[in-house]
């Protein structure tokens, strides 16, 4: 079996919530998930209470316009425009979906990314499994790999990506 373990971030208010983007460079659109059920109610099941991709318990409310809704686009094309840096200018993100949540100190927090789409640097789609290994590992370049370790911090790979941990960023 595999899966994903991952702290609970308490959301602002009473009801769990998340709001997931789906990001292209002409286009944003997003929805906010809640939870009808207040996270305390003792009469439900914890499930019942924290869940965010439930029809039965959940409402979707589509998202625009606000503070909000501007700073996440904002997030998901400072993303983008990393992952084109990172890729030494090779690849552009021509879309995403990427889950958010906003925690009881109105911190914006990256839950996860559901999809992104790679294209070459002129956005067209990369088809070749090879080629979207290079965006993490780089265009293979043997005199660069060779030089490579003495210029990255010691622990660490080509690749890796650090997030911080809860309290620690604003």
């Amino acid at each position: 079996k595999s899966g994903m373990l991952q702290s609970f971030i308490h959301p602002k208010g009473t009801s769990n919530f998340v709001v997931r983007v789906s990001w292209s460079p002409n286009n944003c659109n997003m929805d906010s998930c809640i939870n009808i059920n207040k996270l305390t109610d003792p009469e439900l099941e914890a499930q019942d209470r924290a869940c965010t991709n439930d029809e039965q318990h959940c409402v979707l409310i589509p998202m625009s316009g606000n503070v909000l809704a501007t700073q996440l686009e904002r997030l998901c094309s400072c993303i983008a425009e990393h992952m084109h840096l990172a890729s030494q200018q090779l690849y552009k993100v021509t879309s995403m979906v990427i889950t958010f949540k906003i925690d009881s100190e109105d911190r914006v927090w990256l839950l996860w990314c559901e999809q992104m789409e790679v294209g070459d640097d002129q956005g067209n789609p990369i088809r070749s499994a090879a080629a979207d290994a290079r965006l993490l590992t780089g265009d293979g370049d043997e005199e660069e790999e060779e030089e490579a370790p003495k210029q990255r911090k010691k622990g660490t790979k080509r690749g890796d990506v650090t997030f911080g941990s809860p309290g620690k960023s604003k």
